[in-house]
């Protein structure tokens, strides 16, 4: 890179890593929309699904994001998949299904892989033993779980980011490093008035995904899956709040699952307005 290049990123070397970078990138982001799509269908059916569909696809956040290459994109991708796996131990267990150990094997597999992606991502690990700790099963069959995540964690984490076991002493002075720089770097916004810009999430969809969440811990069946996204989110939060630097792609991870509580909002909607004879108005609305 030339001196007078700065601190461009499109100069860096070699351009075939950039273009397989960009590739990949661009490749999760439009696949986000499937565990998506395919969650929300699980929680409130077909026009859920297809409007967390809609919403995940178009969402600014996102959407401006999958020509950059930056590892919140990965990161997030996978920690949706670690979420989309807690919602099915939920569901399933209120059906009985006994697929249990695969999906709490997969659900640590994928926080494994957000890790490898963004370290700090590995607090979606958090949601992921909140929800097995508090299935309505034997204490047993929980210590069970819990061991499956965590063994599913570690398998993905050592085979994708071996650095964090057999160089663990570096990897610990570079994230104390950058976490220093978030103390000395500043922005502006903050993570709020970021989120409520059109480049991001934009107001609109910030009160749905808010009216979503209350709507989904006011249902008993959607209440474990909503606390398990909450819990995640007050740790990735957490993480960052008080440094006076914020970029908004630190929360990245946590604008899928926002997108899905407003799809879920957007239905209810729908269905109230159907009960009402006014659902060609409220169509229009939610189309808008």
């Amino acid at each position: 890179m030339p001196p007078s290049a700065g601190d461009n990123y499109a100069l860096l070397s070699p351009p075939a890593l950039m273009v397989a970078g960009l590739c990949a990138a661009s490749f999760l982001i439009v696949m986000t929309v499937l565990p998506a799509g395919s969650l929300a269908r699980n929680l409130a059916g077909d026009r859920a699904g297809g409007l967390a569909l809609i919403l995940v696809a178009t969402c600014p956040a996102l959407v401006s994001r999958a020509s950059n290459v930056i590892v919140d994109t990965f990161a997030a991708f996978f920690a949706l998949w670690s979420l989309y796996f807690c919602s099915a131990l939920v569901k399933g267990t209120a059906s009985g299904d006994n697929r249990m150990r695969w999906r709490a094997a997969f659900a640590g597999a994928a926080a494994g892989l957000a890790f490898a992606s963004k370290y700090t991502v590995a607090v979606v690990f958090a949601a992921v033993a909140f929800t097995i700790v508090t299935l309505p099963v034997s204490r047993s069959s929980r210590f069970r779980l819990l061991a499956l995540a965590c063994a599913g964690f570690c398998l993905t984490t050592a085979l994708m980011a071996p650095a964090v076991i057999f160089n663990a002493g570096a990897v610990w002075r570079e994230m104390a490093a950058t976490a220093h720089n978030y103390t000395i770097m500043t922005s502006a916004p903050g993570y709020f008035g970021q989120a409520v810009s059109r480049s991001e999430l934009g107001w609109p969809l910030v009160i749905a995904g808010g009216l979503g969440l209350l709507l989904m811990l006011r249902a008993g069946n959607d209440r474990p899956v909503a606390l398990g996204w909450i819990v995640f989110g007050i740790f990735l939060i957490g993480l960052f709040i008080t440094k006076p630097f914020q970029p908004f792609r630190n929360l990245l991870p946590l604008v899928p699952p926002f997108c899905i509580a407003a799809a879920l909002a957007f239905d209810r909607l729908l269905k109230w307005a159907a009960g009402r004879g006014r659902a060609a108005f409220w169509n229009s609305i939610v189309a808008l």
